[in-house]
């Protein structure tokens, strides 16, 4: 059964940075298929709509992905940033701290907690550190 949550980004004092619909395929996930699914729709969405900005969970990046999610028009026809590679960034980020997780208000810390998710489901991605290009 597929069906969509809304994902959040929120600054320590609740302001709402962005929020998107995303589709998932699963009645139950953990946190670390959530963040990873996350990042993989940052991608998409970003190659699909052709953002100038991109709000992303991940946050060390090296210069040849500065490049690409910075400064679009020094990046090759048909290159596209590597889902994996950043969402191990963002998986480092999290343990780092440099966000927190709220599914549907309640907290998750355990990256391999099962998680169920509805048509209703809210994750909030709350953000300690900057945003990459934010």
């Amino acid at each position: 059964m597929a069906f969509s949550v809304t994902f959040k980004d929120e600054t320590l004092t609740g302001k709402l940075i962005q929020e998107i619909s995303v589709p998932v395929g699963s009645e139950v996930m953990t946190l670390r298929e959530i963040i990873m699914l996350r990042v993989e729709e940052e991608i998409r969405r970003r190659e699909d709509e052709k953002h100038q900005r991109f709000m992303a969970l991940a946050f060390e990046m090296d210069e040849r992905e500065r490049t690409l999610n910075g400064v679009r028009e020094k990046r090759k026809p048909g290159e596209v940033p590597d889902p994996e590679a950043h969402g191990y960034r963002a998986l480092k980020a999290f343990q780092q701290n440099a966000y927190f997780v709220l599914v549907d208000n309640i907290q998750v810390e355990n990256l391999e907690a099962p998680l169920r998710m509805t048509d209703k489901t809210t994750v909030t991605f709350v953000k300690t550190t900057p945003l990459v290009g934010g």
